[in-house]
């Protein structure tokens, strides 16, 4: 609604749009009225489904809501090539001509020492800790991580974020487990702080994606910031970061590489 009043610099973290337009509470008409600008084949699809009203996940990455934003922007960013070229390719270089890419990055913020971290947290200094951070959406693929983990009896894992069992049960995939029993928990929505801690006494951040539309992470920056370990999937915008600085999961074969 700002942007149709005052046209600016608009940002696009997801370059999709679809899970904004819901969660913001659009009606089936206007998110019909977000497809009139997309490929025709794309649009044909999109109405269909809208009109039997049967969503999946799949539709996060078939969906584009990103014409009126390109339209009224005076300049886009976007946090990776990949979402780039996803929006040439649905839109036409004329019309993404003002796109720009900046990295998804956090500014200065006062880390604390990982002793320090482990000992507000009540973290053992000698525990293997891992960390998964934010919302708990399906396409972070918490089901890899749980079978991973279940093979790994001397890790300890928390998630540093709230459910969202709408989308992905997990604290229902965790108890099916009885191997991770006693050794992972969900800590629910925390302040900047308290996610900063955890980020900081982990011994390595878990950040998978899949599918992936070219969203970047801010907890992935905080990671960065705070110079832990980070693992990611080898897909979208994770795949430009540099190999020496990311570990990378493939997409086949996922559970067995973590």
């Amino acid at each position: 609604e700002a942007l149709r009043h005052v046209p600016g610099v608009t940002t696009l973290h997801d370059p999709g749009l679809l899970h904004l337009r819901q969660t913001a509470g659009g009606t089936r008409d206007t998110l019909l009225a977000g497809f009139r600008a997309a490929p025709p084949a794309l649009a044909r699809y999109a109405r269909s489904v809208a009109a039997e009203d049967r969503w999946n996940r799949a539709d996060h990455l078939l969906f584009d809501m990103a014409g009126e934003v390109l339209a009224r922007s005076r300049a886009v960013v976007v946090h990776s090539r990949f979402a780039r070229n996803r929006l040439r390719a649905l839109h036409g270089e004329a019309a993404t001509a003002h796109v720009e890419v900046i990295p998804h990055l956090l500014p200065p913020f006062a880390v604390p020492p990982r002793e320090e971290a482990r000992a507000r947290l009540g973290v053992p200094p000698d525990a293997f800790l891992v960390c998964t951070a934010g919302f708990a959406t399906a396409a972070k693929r918490f089901d890899w991580l749980v079978e991973a983990l279940e093979a790994v009896p001397a890790a300890h894992w928390v998630h540093a974020g709230a459910e969202r069992p709408e989308e992905f049960p997990l604290a229902a995939a965790i108890a099916e487990r009885p191997a991770l029993r006693g050794r992972a928990r969900i800590a629910g929505y925390l302040s900047e702080a308290a996610l900063t801690d955890h980020v900081a006494a982990a011994d390595a951040l878990v950040n998978l994606r899949f599918p992936s539309v070219g969203e970047s992470s801010g907890s992935l920056a905080r990671g960065f910031a705070a110079g832990v370990p980070c693992v990611v999937s080898d897909t979208g915008a994770y795949a430009e970061l540099p190999r020496g600085a990311v570990l990378h999961v493939p997409l086949a074969g996922a559970a067995r590489a973590l």
